[in-house]
C-alpha cells in the first residue's frame, strides 16, 4: 500500500473537510475517477484501488491511499507512482485535475500501518471507500479549475528537515519587466513551465530522493533563472559540481531552451567566509590605533 499526497491549486472550502457533504463526496469521486484511469494506464493488472482519504487546506492537500497487487518484484516503487502521476497530468489533454505537479509525494506504508494516517484529518470517516468499479471514463470534469494556475507550487518553501541546493541557467528568451514581478501573469506562466521541466529532470535523476523545485526570481540576462531544488534531507542533496554536470546534460533536451554552459548548482550550507568589514567595526579599529600609537609616544 502506498500513501499519495498532493495538491490541487484551487480554493479550499469548510465544507471539503467534512467527509458527509456534498462538496466533498464531489471532489472524492471526481479526484477518484481521475486516479483510477491514470494507475491502470500506468500499472495495468498489478493496480487494485484507490481511496481518498482527506482534503485538506493548501490549497487543497489530497490524502489518498493506492493499493496495488503484490506480485514479488513486480511492485512499483514509490517513484513509478510519482512519475505515473505527474507524466499523465503534464501530457494527457484528458487529465481533468488541477494538479499542482511539484506537490506530489508517496510513501510505502504496511497493512497494519494504513488506518492510523486518517489522523492527520480527525474529521475523515475511516471507512470512506471507492467503488473500485468506476468506470474509467475520459470525460473531463466541467468544474475543474484552469490549469494556468498551476505555479503556486514554485513557492512552498523547504521545511527544516528537508535538503536543498541552489540551481540557476539562462534562458534564450527576451526578458520583459514582467518577469520580475511573481505576482504577473507572465512570471507564474512561465515558473510553471520551468518546474514541470526541472521536476521531470531531477525525478529522473535522482529518483524518489527529489521532491521539488522553486523558482526564487526571473532576471534579465536573456532570462536569468533561480530556483532551489529540495531533497528529502540534507544527506541525499548531490554534491554542486556532480549535480552542474547532470543537470546541464539532462536538461539540454527539455522544451526550456536554456543556454549552452549556463547551468550551474550551488550548495546552500551555511557559508564559512569570515563576515565583511562594517563601518562601525573600522571606526573602532582606526580609533585603537590612535591610542597605541598616543601611548607609545607618552612612553
Amino acid at each position: 500500500m502506498i500513501m499519495l499526497e498532493f495538491s490541487l491549486v484551487q480554493n479550499f472550502t469548510p465544507q471539503l473537510g467534512n467527509n458527509s457533504s456534498p462538496e466533498f463526496n464531489t471532489l472524492k469521486n471526481e479526484v477518484t475517477l481521475v486516479l483510477e484511469r491514470v494507475f491502470r494506464e500506468a500499472f495495468g493488472m498489478l493496480f487494485r484501488r484507490i481511496e481518498i482519504r482527506s482534503f485538506r487546506q493548501g490549497s487543497v492537500v489530497v490524502e489518498s491511499e493506492l493499493t496495488l497487487n503484490n506480485n514479488g518484484s513486480s511492485v512499483p516503487e514509490t517513484s513509478d507512482v510519482v512519475m505515473a502521476l505527474v507524466e499523465a497530468a503534464s501530457n494527457n489533454s484528458n487529465f481533468s485535475l488541477p494538479l499542482n505537479t511539484s506537490s506530489v509525494v508517496a510513501t510505502r506504508i504496511s497493512a497494519t500501518t494504513a488506518a492510523p494516517n486518517v489522523t492527520v484529518a480527525p474529521t475523515a470517516a475511516p471507512n470512506v471507500t471507492v467503488a473500485p468499479t468506476a468506470a474509467p471514463n475520459v470525460t473531463v470534469a466541467p468544474t475543474a479549475a484552469p490549469t494556468t494556475s498551476t505555479t503556486t507550487a514554485s513557492t512552498d518553501p523547504p521545511t527544516s528537515s528537508e535538503g536543498t541546493l541552489g540551481l540557476t541557467f539562462r534562458l534564450d528568451r527576451a526578458f520583459t519587466a514582467a518577469l520580475s514581478n511573481p505576482s504577473s501573469t507572465e512570471f507564474q506562466t512561465l515558473a510553471a513551465e520551468v518546474v514541470r521541466e526541472v521536476n521531470n529532470v531531477a525525478r529522473n535523476l535522482y529518483r524518489s530522493s527529489f521532491r521539488r523545485s522553486i523558482v526564487n526570481s526571473f532576471t534579465s540576462g536573456s532570462v536569468r533563472t533561480n530556483l532551489t531544488l529540495v531533497f528529502d534531507n540534507t544527506n541525499s542533496v548531490p554534491a554542486a559540481d556532480i549535480a552542474t554536470s547532470q543537470l546541464s546534460s539532462a536538461l539540454s533536451s527539455t522544451t526550456l531552451n536554456i543556454i549552452q554552459g549556463s547551468v550551474s548548482a550551488q550548495s546552500t550550507s551555511t557559508s564559512s567566509s569570515p563576515p565583511q568589514s562594517t563601518l562601525g567595526s573600522l571606526a573602532v579599529f582606526s580609533l585603537t590605533l590612535l591610542a597605541v600609537a598616543q601611548m607609545l609616544i607618552d612612553f
